[in-house]
């Protein structure tokens, strides 16, 4: 599909210590800078719920109407400024990015 529907997923870790100052940073900064871009049409985030320690404890869902709009979301000022306002708040060790990725919608069920 050239213009599906992307969504874009980031697994987090973050140490203890830090969980209660980055959650809220996350939920109340980060995802308030990324949404200023326009084409962001929703942004979820949940917690590892089962315990699984092979997996990031938290997981940030972000939601994209087209590819294309996903690419000009990857250059957009609003993630430059977002990404520029974490690296100043944040050393290198208090959380971490585990991985990143994105995919395309193929088909969807009920609502």
């Amino acid at each position: 599909m050239n213009d599906a529907e992307i969504i874009y997923m980031v697994g987090i870790d973050c140490k203890a210590q830090y969980e209660e100052e980055f959650n809220i940073w996350y939920d109340k900064i980060h995802i308030p800078l990324l949404l200023k871009f326009k084409g962001l049409k929703r942004v979820s985030r949940y917690e590892l719920s089962n315990g699984n320690k092979g997996y990031p404890a938290y997981l940030a869902v972000y939601e994209f109407s087209s590819k294309k709009i996903f690419e000009q979301y990857l250059k957009s000022p609003e993630r430059a400024a977002a990404l520029e306002e974490m690296r100043s708040r944040w050393d290198s060790g208090e959380w971490q990015i585990q991985w990143q990725t994105h995919y395309e919608l193929l088909k969807r069920w009920g609502d």
